[in-house]
């Protein structure tokens, strides 16, 4: 797999690792001539552990639809970077090419499924499954507050970022800003009640309407840009497997 980008993600690029995270790791791949040209390939290959690679289309596909997640991938901090190319440089140094008021939606939307399933947790009476992976009943800090507060920390993180990113146009995935950094940490600490985290959220929500309304993030992304781009990655690769064959006679 020819990876031509790798971050280190979640909550240690996020700057709220506790000594339990697991390291996630990301990435991109360039396809293979030989699948660029043939009957295609697959747009997502994983290797355990925690480890996801997206093909580059899929990759900018996603960052043009403004996906929290994958657009974190270009605002991470260079420090959790592992592995670059001049792709990736290439994508970074336009990656407010990607941006749009979209992210109004993209980001609420996710938080709202954060809220959704921090809703479902409460009370902990149904042991209540994180992505079918994870039961809230077996943290000590959901036991604690009375609903999933990874759920929580997430919802509240989601929408602190979407503001900021239609305020500024800059998603600030490292969150820098101690006394929020500080908050977040006391809430994946069950420091807050359900009802408290249900009140941030709304008031956040009510706030990314505002910051939409007044944002100078363009309506739509570039995708005129991001096909061009796409489109000389892709004859990059072709050139460049030939060459190779011609240097080991293939």
């Amino acid at each position: 797999m020819n990876i031509i980008y790798e971050v280190l993600s979640g909550s240690h690029a996020y700057g709220l690792a506790t000594e339990t995270s697991d390291e996630d790791v990301r990435g991109v791949f360039l396809p293979t001539p030989e699948e660029l040209l043939g009957f295609g390939y697959p747009e997502t290959k994983e290797a355990k552990p925690d480890k996801v690679y997206h093909s580059l289309r899929k990759f900018m596909h996603l960052a043009l639809k403004a996906n929290p997640s994958i657009l974190a991938w270009l605002w991470v901090e260079p420090r959790f970077i592992t592995v670059d190319s001049w792709i990736s440089d290439e994508l970074r140094a336009n990656r407010d090419k990607f941006l749009s008021k979209a992210v109004r939606n993209t980001f609420g939307g996710y938080a709202m499924s954060q809220l959704k399933k921090m809703e479902k947790s409460y009370g902990l009476d149904r042991g209540y499954a994180l992505h079918g992976e994870r039961d809230a009943t077996a943290d000590p800090y959901s036991q604690k507050a009375g609903y999933d507060v990874k759920n929580a920390q997430n919802l509240v993180r989601l929408l602190y970022c979407g503001n900021k990113l239609l305020q500024t146009g800059e998603y600030l995935v490292f969150i820098a800003d101690e006394e929020m950094r500080e908050h977040l940490q006391s809430i994946r600490r069950g420091g807050f009640s359900f009802y408290r985290i249900l009140g941030e959220a709304q008031g956040m929500l009510d706030q990314l309407d505002y910051w939409c309304e007044h944002s100078s993030l363009p309506d739509k992304p570039d995708r005129e840009w991001a096909e061009q781009f796409l489109c000389k990655a892709h004859l990059w690769s072709v050139e460049h497997g030939a060459k190779k064959d011609e240097q080991t006679g293939a």
